[in-house]
This record gives structure tokens, C-alpha cells and sequence, in this order.
């Protein structure tokens, strides 16, 4: 069984509505007692109205942006700011990725990733080593934390 303590989720800050699957994924992850935090490559000032409009920023126990990082995505720093403030390790967490540099970002901070296309990079495929799903609705959060990452089953 894998740990799983940390989730981040990357939303589509680049769309209007959140990804498919976001607010039903976000609170399953609460009722199962995992963190939660935005890793994102925008703006704070970008970042946080959107998390608000759609009900979701109480959600998330850390919130970091470009400006929490020296280098953003496909650098680690976002991710591994991320895991300091939430306290567990890069094997402790998993990564959900919306882009090719976030997913970068993730392996190289040493993290697992699930990689979940928005709109604009469906046609684009994730790197070695990520696991690839259509839609956050596939991601069963019970099933990753009983029994691990979807392929280690």
C-alpha cells in the first residue's frame, strides 16, 4: 500500500469553469482526512478570485504561486514549497496535473503524478512516468488511499 498524505490538485486556471470533477474530488479528499494545495505557475492575484468564485479556495491548507518560488514550473520549486508547508515528504504526496510543465515539475520534485488534460493540452501527451486519466471523475480517492497509486494496485 502507498501512503498517501498530500494531494495537490492543479486547476485550469486558464478556463472559465474548474476542471470536470474538481469540486466532487475535493471533497472526497476532505472526507478522507488528505491535505490538499494549489501548486500553480499564475499569479496570486490570478489565482486566488478564481478559487473564490468557485467555492473551493477553504479547501486547499496551501496555496502557492509564482511568486512563493524562484523558478516556476517545470522547476520543482512550487511543488517542493508546497510539500514544506504541508509537512510530508515528495513519496507522501501525489501530484494532478493539467500541463506538460507541471507534470515536469512534479516528477522532478520527486513526486508521483496523474496527469488529467484540460481542454487546451488534450493533445498533448504526459511525460514518462505519469499516469494518465481523462477526467479527475476516474481518480477513485478511497482506492488511492487503501491501496495505493492506480497502477500499483
Amino acid at each position: 500500500m502507498w501512503p498517501l498524505i498530500g494531494l495537490y490538485i492543479s486547476t485550469n486556471l486558464a478556463g472559465t469553469v474548474p476542471l470536470p470533477g474538481v469540486t466532487d474530488l475535493l471533497r472526497r479528499a476532505e472526507e478522507s482526512g488528505l491535505s490538499c494545495a494549489v501548486a500553480s505557475s499564475s499569479r496570486r492575484e490570478s489565482v486566488e478570485p478564481y478559487l473564490h468564485q468557485y467555492g473551493i479556495h477553504e479547501k486547499f491548507r496551501a496555496i502557492v504561486t509564482r511568486e512563493d518560488a524562484e523558478h516556476p514550473k517545470p522547476a520543482p520549486d512550487l511543488y517542493r514549497n508546497a510539500l514544506r508547508i504541508l509537512a510530508v515528504r515528495p513519496d507522501e504526496a501525489v501530484a494532478l496535473e493539467d500541463s506538460l510543465p507541471g507534470a515536469k515539475a512534479a516528477l522532478a520534485a520527486g513526486m508521483r503524478c496523474i496527469g488529467v488534460p484540460s481542454l487546451l493540452t488534450r493533445h498533448l501527451e504526459f511525460p514518462g512516468g505519469v499516469t494518465s486519466l481523462n477526467s479527475l471523475a476516474e481518480l477513485d480517492v478511497d482506492h488511492l488511499c487503501k491501496k495505493g497509486f492506480p497502477h500499483e494496485q
